[in-house]
Protein backbone atom coordinates (compact mmCIF):
# COMPACT_ATOMS: atom_id res chain seq x y z
CA UNK A 1 0.00 0.00 0.00
CA UNK A 2 1.53 3.48 -0.76
CA UNK A 3 2.39 6.09 1.59
CA UNK A 4 -0.54 8.82 0.96
CA UNK A 5 1.41 11.30 3.18
CA UNK A 6 4.77 11.04 1.43
CA UNK A 7 2.68 10.76 -1.97
CA UNK A 8 1.29 13.77 -1.52
CA UNK A 9 4.47 15.87 0.62
CA UNK A 10 6.06 14.83 -2.56
CA UNK A 11 3.92 16.31 -5.34
CA UNK A 12 4.03 19.58 -2.85
CA UNK A 13 7.02 19.60 -2.71
CA UNK A 14 7.74 19.29 -6.51
CA UNK A 15 4.96 22.48 -6.82
CA UNK A 16 7.01 24.51 -4.41
CA UNK A 17 9.67 23.99 -6.34
CA UNK A 18 8.14 24.83 -9.76
CA UNK A 19 7.26 27.59 -8.49
CA UNK A 20 10.33 29.11 -6.75
CA UNK A 21 11.42 28.26 -10.47
CA UNK A 22 9.04 30.04 -12.70
CA UNK A 23 9.12 33.17 -10.19
CA UNK A 24 12.81 33.47 -11.39
CA UNK A 25 14.49 32.59 -7.93
CA UNK A 26 18.13 31.56 -8.68
CA UNK A 27 19.10 27.88 -7.77
CA UNK A 28 21.35 28.72 -4.95
CA UNK A 29 18.66 30.44 -2.78
CA UNK A 30 15.73 28.25 -4.11
CA UNK A 31 15.75 26.94 -0.62
CA UNK A 32 13.85 23.25 -0.84
CA UNK A 33 14.49 22.31 3.17
CA UNK A 34 15.94 22.41 6.47
CA UNK A 35 18.01 19.88 8.34
CA UNK A 36 16.92 19.52 12.41
CA UNK A 37 19.97 17.23 13.54
CA UNK A 38 18.98 15.05 17.26
CA UNK A 39 22.06 17.48 18.80
CA UNK A 40 19.68 20.73 17.86
CA UNK A 41 16.44 18.76 18.33
CA UNK A 42 17.85 17.11 21.83
CA UNK A 43 19.22 20.68 23.07
CA UNK A 44 15.89 22.71 21.81
CA UNK A 45 13.61 19.98 24.24
CA UNK A 46 16.00 19.72 26.91
CA UNK A 47 16.99 23.43 27.47
CA UNK A 48 17.98 25.01 30.79
CA UNK A 49 17.16 21.48 32.13
CA UNK A 50 13.55 21.53 31.09
CA UNK A 51 11.69 18.51 29.36
CA UNK A 52 9.81 20.66 26.22
CA UNK A 53 7.01 19.67 24.55
CA UNK A 54 7.60 20.57 20.95
CA UNK A 55 9.17 22.56 18.21
CA UNK A 56 8.71 25.46 16.23
CA UNK A 57 9.98 26.30 12.99
CA UNK A 58 10.10 30.46 12.34
CA UNK A 59 11.05 31.76 8.80
CA UNK A 60 12.88 35.03 8.62
CA UNK A 61 14.84 36.74 5.48
CA UNK A 62 18.27 37.71 5.36
CA UNK A 63 18.23 40.75 3.83
CA UNK A 64 21.50 41.31 3.43
CA UNK A 65 23.94 40.02 1.10
CA UNK A 66 21.36 37.65 -1.22
CA UNK A 67 18.07 37.61 1.24
CA UNK A 68 18.25 34.09 2.24
CA UNK A 69 15.46 32.24 3.98
CA UNK A 70 16.82 31.76 7.70
CA UNK A 71 14.87 29.93 9.75
CA UNK A 72 14.87 29.56 13.59
CA UNK A 73 13.81 26.52 15.71
CA UNK A 74 12.75 27.07 19.31
CA UNK A 75 11.14 24.81 22.14
CA UNK A 76 7.75 24.59 22.76
CA UNK A 77 5.60 24.01 26.26
CA UNK A 78 2.42 22.83 26.24
CA UNK A 79 -0.65 24.32 28.01
CA UNK A 80 -3.72 23.00 27.27
CA UNK A 81 -4.29 22.59 23.64
CA UNK A 82 -1.76 25.48 22.61
CA UNK A 83 2.08 25.10 22.36
CA UNK A 84 3.81 28.47 23.44
CA UNK A 85 7.16 29.27 22.81
CA UNK A 86 9.45 28.63 25.94
CA UNK A 87 11.00 31.95 27.23
CA UNK A 88 10.49 34.47 23.69
CA UNK A 89 10.05 37.57 25.28
CA UNK A 90 7.19 40.09 24.11
CA UNK A 91 9.04 42.94 22.53
CA UNK A 92 6.54 45.26 23.88
CA UNK A 93 8.13 46.18 27.27
CA UNK A 94 9.67 48.87 28.67
CA UNK A 95 13.27 49.12 27.39
CA UNK A 96 14.97 48.85 31.07
CA UNK A 97 13.62 45.98 31.43
CA UNK A 98 15.76 42.69 31.71
CA UNK A 99 14.44 40.34 28.85
CA UNK A 100 14.85 37.59 31.86
CA UNK A 101 12.59 39.85 33.84
CA UNK A 102 8.22 39.22 33.38
CA UNK A 103 6.32 42.29 34.68
CA UNK A 104 2.94 41.46 35.99
CA UNK A 105 0.41 44.43 36.75
CA UNK A 106 -2.40 43.89 39.50
CA UNK A 107 -4.72 46.51 41.06
CA UNK A 108 -4.23 47.68 44.78
CA UNK A 109 -6.86 48.47 47.48
CA UNK A 110 -6.84 51.60 46.39
CA UNK A 111 -7.86 51.15 42.56
CA UNK A 112 -3.78 52.18 40.84
CA UNK A 113 -1.91 49.30 39.35
CA UNK A 114 1.20 48.15 40.46
CA UNK A 115 3.97 47.09 38.31
CA UNK A 116 5.87 43.87 39.50
CA UNK A 117 8.90 42.42 38.09
CA UNK A 118 9.30 38.56 38.29
CA UNK A 119 12.35 36.88 37.36
CA UNK A 120 12.35 34.27 35.44
CA UNK A 121 15.24 32.48 35.51
CA UNK A 122 18.90 32.98 36.09
CA UNK A 123 20.91 35.25 33.63
CA UNK A 124 22.25 31.78 32.58
CA UNK A 125 18.65 30.24 31.90
CA UNK A 126 18.80 32.17 27.88
CA UNK A 127 16.32 30.93 25.36
CA UNK A 128 17.79 28.07 23.14
CA UNK A 129 17.36 29.13 18.91
CA UNK A 130 18.68 26.64 16.63
CA UNK A 131 19.20 27.31 13.04
CA UNK A 132 18.30 24.65 10.75
CA UNK A 133 20.65 23.95 7.99
CA UNK A 134 19.22 24.67 4.45
CA UNK A 135 19.06 22.45 1.62
CA UNK A 136 20.60 22.69 -0.95
CA UNK A 137 24.00 22.76 0.51
CA UNK A 138 22.68 20.48 3.74
CA UNK A 139 20.81 18.57 0.76
CA UNK A 140 21.05 14.15 1.27
CA UNK A 141 20.70 11.90 -1.80
CA UNK A 142 18.46 12.72 -4.55
CA UNK A 143 14.72 11.34 -3.48
CA UNK A 144 11.11 12.25 -4.42
CA UNK A 145 11.04 15.19 -1.43
CA UNK A 146 13.92 16.88 -2.75
CA UNK A 147 14.75 16.74 -6.45
CA UNK A 148 12.55 15.62 -9.30
CA UNK A 149 12.75 12.66 -11.30
CA UNK A 150 13.90 14.04 -14.83
CA UNK A 151 16.37 16.85 -13.96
Amino acid sequence: MANQKLATASKQCKAYRKYLSDKGIPPHLATKGFLLTRAMIENLLTQNGKDLDGIRVYVGLDETGDMTIKPYAVGCVQQGDRYNDYKVPKTARPAAMDPSIAATTTASDAGTATLTATSLSPEDDDTVLEEPRPCPSYCGDDNDLNSDPNP
